[in-house]
């Protein structure tokens, strides 16, 4: 199944972030972007993996990549 599209418009200008991992991945985004990533570990000293939005992120903190 497919349909056309029917209207685009135009570009939103959003307030980005510039992410740089200790590898040297890079990754330039909107500050609501979901990122994957772990700020704290449990009780069990586990990590807590969650979706966080990359303008709430903290150096130290871990991300997913693949």
């Amino acid at each position: 199944m497919s349909e056309q599209i029917q209207y685009i418009g135009d570009p939103i200008s959003k307030q980005c972030v510039h992410i740089e991992t200790k590898q040297y991945r890079d990754l330039n985004c909107s500050i609501d972007h979901p990122i994957y990533a772990s700020s704290r570990v449990d009780c069990n000293e586990c990590r807590v993996w969650e979706w966080i939005n990359a303008g709430d992120l903290k150096v130290g903190d871990l991300v997913a990549v693949s």
